[in-house]
């Protein structure tokens, strides 16, 4: 196992340290005021009563617990990630089937649109050919007038006389 290292005790005694060094340096200079490690801590926030993040609170037997939650983790990640691939080959997979069903679509669209030209078509001709033979039949019944009106003539003509001289 590794070496247990409480890193606020490490940076207290390298603080005490560093405090020495400059307290004899210092003397020279002139009295400082005296500054502990708490002030200088609570002066960024922080206190050495703040208790620390969890990662800095493990216990020198506590390591193979970190290993494990680190595993975890990557499993988690690894799971995760297999999710997310899994899910883009689902997306894909209906992407294609859109676009698929999409082609299909516009195929049913331009079917249905050559079938109504085709058809406008037929129906143009067959309304062509209506009006044909509802002219053909105007010019016939036009005729057919113009001989009952000689015919009428002529009746009343031949028999008109034929009254006058029986009389």
């Amino acid at each position: 196992m590794f070496p247990s290292i409480n890193p606020v005790k490490k940076l207290q005694r390298d603080l005490a340290d560093e405090m020495d060094g400059q307290d004899s340096n210092l003397a020279v200079a002139g009295p400082q005021p005296a500054t502990g490690i708490s002030e200088l801590l609570k002066s960024f926030g922080s206190s050495i009563d703040d208790p620390l993040p969890a990662p800095l609170r493990t216990r020198p037997g506590d390591w193979s617990g970190l290993i494990d939650r680190i595993r975890e983790t990557a499993r988690h990640v690894r799971d995760v990630e297999a999710q997310a691939r899994q899910r883009d080959v689902q997306m894909d997979d209906l992407i294609q089937q859109v676009r698929g069903d999409m082609a299909e679509a516009e195929a049913r669209v331009r079917s249905a649109e050559a079938r109504s030209v085709a058809l406008e078509a037929q129906a143009m001709e067959m309304i062509r050919a209506a009006e044909a033979r509802a002219a053909a039949a105007e010019e016939r019944a036009r005729v057919a007038e113009e001989w009952l009106m000689r015919i009428q003539e002529i009746i009343q003509s031949e028999f008109s006389g034929a009254n006058g001289a029986a009389g």
